[in-house]
């Protein structure tokens, strides 16, 4: 008598009871054969061996198709040969399992005290596939860049939060999680929210008018204290050619310093120096033709320069030698003596701050030229527009001349429409902007290094005024314009 269990739809139990005559030759084993019906499909001959066999145990018989009628046999060997077969009644196999569902949306929350770390969470499936989860497996994408942290691996039943490491500081991440049953590795989640690592050091150029070289602070990130002195926290990077610093900007192990030298455009003007591991700024070399530069950013290898006569620029950086190959598009072409400040880049559009005009929405086309320049703040809206940065669908801006911190929505058009303006501080212009996450940090002539973070609805600003959390940059009667975190 030959009894199935099918337990998947690929494996079936099998047992059988001894033959009552071994024909006078021990029984050596059992053979097991499968038989698809209708099709005729056989599956076997796998082989038992022992006298005492009376089954497949607990591996199965493996190897059937999910959802088919079989019959199976069973054939005693002994050395004489095979007896004849005993035959199971028909089973239909199962459907079977199938890889789980994708888990819900992953939470990314970055380590506030180490920039290579965070912890991530998701919720289970809603369906396991008919198996039950054996692991999670979590893989994080730099945005822009597309640098991959993983596949890293976590046992069920779990959903953290758990530890991620190896992560790059003040890097933008997004994280996917997929889970693995017996039936293989499912669809993946949909992204978690990007969210940015903590930065390791914070960059503030401090200029000072006929002074050279002038100097850049770099500053353990994040502070012990707050607020902290600059002058007796912070490391001073100075560089013989470093005149007039105005911003910086990183990509990879390269610093990109904007600097306000003499001369006309077609003026070397942008510093390209290598960026060790220990944050300094070393090695530097004048590249980048464009005059006197206002502004610098960079999106993953390309770099973006503005320059105070009337141009801005789109440069490829060498990582091995630290120099940019610039294409410089002249903006006079769309408006009458314009003097660009600085700008803010979102894929093809490179929003460019202009005092008189306000924002500036310029479309990077092929071979890096600007093809079009658009107006999106009215005139005589801001007063002074210099630093800017993008927080979802909101920019925030920095007006010099009426000491503004302002949010518009960039949304409305035609024209972005002001949402909310910082309390003016007396004696205080602000003029650089960097963002950590939902944290705006504001760099101000008066040498201080100011916070507030941000909502999506009123009040829009948290802190107001906002917090001091650094002062002294301007020792020695220094300009600060700026502030790049990294």
């Amino acid at each position: 008598m030959v009894t199935t269990s099918p337990t998947s739809g690929t494996t079936v139990t099998v047992t059988w009871q001894p033959p009552a005559d071994d024909g006078g030759n021990p029984i050596i084993g059992y053979s097991v054969t499968c038989v698809s019906s209708p099709g005729g499909v056989k599956v076997g001959p796998e082989r038992f061996l022992g006298a005492a066999t009376t089954g497949t145990g607990p591996g199965g018989f493996t190897g059937l198709s999910p959802l088919t009628t079989y019959k199976c046999s069973v054939v005693a060997f002994n050395n004489a040969g095979p007896s004849a077969p005993a035959v199971s009644a028909e089973f239909t196999t199962p459907l079977g399992a199938t890889p789980p569902a994708a888990p819900g949306t992953p939470t990314f929350v970055e380590d506030p005290n180490d920039g290579t770390k965070a912890t991530i969470s998701w919720t289970a499936p809603t369906s396991d596939g008919g198996s039950p989860i054996t692991a999670y497996d979590v893989t994080c994408t730099s945005v822009p860049g597309g640098a991959v942290v993983g596949p890293l691996t976590f046992p069920a039943p779990s959903t953290g939060p758990v530890a991620l490491t190896g992560l790059t500081t003040y890097t933008t991440y997004q994280c996917t999680v997929t889970a693995t049953n017996s039936a293989g590795t499912g669809a993946p989640s949909a992204p978690s929210t990007a969210r940015t690592t903590t930065p390791g050091w914070l960059y503030v150029p401090a200029a000072a008018a006929g002074v050279n070289p002038s100097r850049i602070y770099k500053c353990p990130w994040p502070p012990t204290a707050i607020p902290f002195d600059a002058t007796t926290t912070c490391f001073p990077q100075t560089d013989a050619n470093m005149h007039y610093p105005t911003q910086a900007a990183f990509s990879g192990d390269s610093a990109f310093i904007a600097i306000d030298c003499s001369g006309s455009y077609g003026a070397p003007c942008m510093l390209g120096c290598a960026l060790q591991a220990n944050g300094d700024i070393t090695g530097c070399t004048l590249t980048a033709n464009g005059g006197p530069l206002s502004g610098v950013t960079a999106v993953g290898s390309t770099v973006y320069q503005v320059t105070t006569y009337n141009y801005v620029g789109v440069c490829t950086a060498d990582p091995a030698t630290h120099l940019l190959s610039c294409v410089n598009t002249a903006l006079a072409q769309f408006f009458s003596t314009p003097s660009p400040e600085n700008a803010a880049v979102r894929g093809s559009h490179m929003y460019v701050t202009e005092p008189s005009r306000g924002v500036l929405d310029c479309i990077v086309g092929a071979g890096s030229v600007i093809t079009s320049c658009t107006q999106v703040t009215p005139s005589g809206d801001l007063h002074g527009t210099t630093g800017i940065v993008l927080w979802g669908n909101f920019a925030l801006l920095t007006e010099a001349i009426s000491n503004d911190v302002t949010m518009l929505d960039t949304t409305t058009t035609p024209y972005w429409t002001r949402v909310a303006t910082l309390t003016p501080i007396s004696g205080w212009s602000p003029y650089g902007v960097a963002l950590i996450n939902d944290d705006l940090y504001i760099a101000g002539d008066d040498g201080t290094v100011r916070k507030t973070a941000l909502l999506s609805s009123s009040p829009y600003f948290v802190d107001d005024p906002p917090v001091t959390i650094a002062s002294n940059f301007n020792s020695g009667s220094r300009d600060v314009l700026s502030l790049t975190f990294n």
